[in-house]
């Protein structure tokens, strides 16, 4: 089979520290270590590569790597702004969901992004998840402020939770 010799040339240049494109395989898993291995090895064509995966027609599968393999890799500017537009953007809300946990992990750098998310998001799901990312990053002010302000009741009650857990 032709595709299985085509990958397999690939799985060898990229043993050899060759570059490998990942638009040119055909096979997801391959798509999938190749999108990490390239980051690693060339973060400024990797980063393109995966905004475009993460705007186009790949399988959620491959989207949900594209964006892990970015939030991996926390450190790069253009990485940490793309997890971030995905955070913002509501077109994919399972992407959304998991982008906004990757912003939590980041640390202190996102708590002002979080906040901002949440002030401007309607959707009980991604202010809770953001609640989660504000106990995750030790944030008590947003907490506090949402345990203080917010409309919803269960999202008040939600934050003091988070807030006993931090022993605020």
């Amino acid at each position: 089979d032709w595709s299985s010799d085509v990958c397999s040339s690939d799985l060898v240049k990229q043993s050899t520290g060759q570059s490998v494109k990942p638009g040119d395989l055909s096979d997801e898993e391959l798509k999938m270590l190749a999108m990490a291995g390239l980051l690693r090895t060339d973060p400024e064509s990797a980063i393109p590569f995966l905004d475009k995966m993460l705007k186009g027609s790949a399988s959620p599968r491959l989207k949900d790597r594209a964006l892990f393999v970015l939030a991996q890799s926390g450190n790069n500017t253009k990485a940490r702004e793309l997890v971030t537009q995905v955070a913002r953007g509501g077109s994919n809300p399972d992407l959304q969901l998991k982008a906004i946990t990757y912003l939590g992990r980041f640390g202190k750098e996102s708590r002002q992004t979080l906040a901002e998310i949440y002030g401007a998001n309607a959707d009980a799901l991604v202010k809770r998840r953001i609640l989660q990312g504000y106990m995750e990053t030790g944030d008590k002010e947003h907490l506090v402020a949402v345990a203080k302000s917010d409309p919803a009741a269960d999202l008040r009650l939600e934050a003091v939770r988070y807030l006993a857990n931090m022993n605020a």
